[in-house]
């Protein structure tokens, strides 16, 4: 239980950090700007660190995480370093150990009205758990594209060709390298055009997980050189509370049309347990037999009654 209550700190001082930045002020969406603070938080709970000592561990964790160098008008085309995120976790962990060392750090951090929203940081706090409010992707693909995905995979008619495909969305959206025709798959899942066209031709499972000879296949690679893109007013002040989309498309019997404001995975359109057990054994079927996903999972269903001990069993065994 204690470890779980530490998951859902890291998650809570994460996500405040995160979303008390002023809009104007975000200069990067990059996660590894303030996850150090939720592992520092999560790591400093199972340390039993004092409340000063926490504070200090994240006053470290804020000054020594990643800087992730990424401007207003840099196009995210993703990399294997995904956001900063390691370094970040390295750098919230070790605050923790540092701070239990007598470390000190600066405690007025967060303390910039520019760049920190004050209420934001701890209204509610203690009867409102950020936690609750994350989504998760059934896709891999960024989560800017996911509205536009299901609006697609509602839409298409198999067999059918695609005369013309529109995607309006929200601004922010066309910050991502979106490139046309991807050289790698972390190129994939920052592209619009290529992440759509695969869905509108393969469907849902080509996107679980995108598979690397996809990037060369020539129907994906010319429906994805036909995708018109565009920003919409409509959803000019959505992001980030919402990732809404609007697709067009033409299927041989006139243009169809249909908004999605939130994407499956959302929490007001979350996951059933089952897609997110099926999510699971599709993403490791290559690596983990099907015996051993069971009793990963039975491990799952039955934390709260045995703890983390069978979990942690399931999860160390190999073959």
């Amino acid at each position: 239980s204690e470890t779980m209550v530490a998951i859902a700190l890291g998650y809570e001082i994460a996500l405040r950090i995160a979303s008390s930045r002023p809009v104007a002020a975000i200069d990067t969406y990059a996660t590894g700007r303030w996850v150090g603070y939720g592992a520092a938080a999560a790591a400093s709970r199972l340390l039993g660190l004092s409340a000063t000592e926490t504070a200090h561990a994240l006053g470290i964790a804020g000054s020594e995480g990643p800087i992730v160098f990424l401007t207003t008008t840099s196009k995210f085309e993703g990399s294997t370093i995904k956001e900063g995120i390691p370094p970040a976790v390295v750098a919230g962990i070790t605050a923790a150990y540092r701070a239990r060392a007598a470390a000190t750090g600066p405690l007025n951090l967060l303390d910039d009205d520019d760049r920190f929203t004050r209420h934001l940081l701890t209204q509610n706090l203690g009867s409102s758990w950020e936690i609750q409010k994350c989504y998760l992707k059934p896709y891999a693909c960024c989560r800017y594209i996911h509205a536009a995905i299901d609006a697609i995979l509602a839409m298409r008619r198999d067999g059918q060709e695609i005369r013309k495909l529109r995607i309006e969305t929200f601004p922010q959206a066309l910050r991502l390298a979106n490139e046309r025709a991807p050289s790698t798959l972390e190129g994939a899942q920052y592209s619009f055009y290529f992440s759509c066209a695969l869905a509108a031709l393969y469907g849902r499972e080509a996107l679980r997980p995108v598979q690397p000879e996809r990037l060369t296949d020539v129907r994906i690679i010319e429906l994805a050189g036909r995708i018109e893109l565009e920003a919409s007013s409509d959803f000019a002040s959505a992001f980030p509370a919402e990732t809404p989309a609007r697709v067009v498309m033409d299927q041989g019997k006139g243009p169809e049309e249909m908004i999605v404001r939130h994407p499956l995975g959302d929490v007001l359109r979350p996951l059933s347990a089952d897609q997110i057990w099926e999510k699971f054994k599709g993403l490791s079927r290559e690596n983990v037999h099907p015996r051993w996903q069971d009793e990963i999972l039975s491990a799952i269903g039955n934390l709260e009654a045995a703890g983390l001990g069978p979990l942690l069993a399931a999860l160390s065994r190999r073959g």
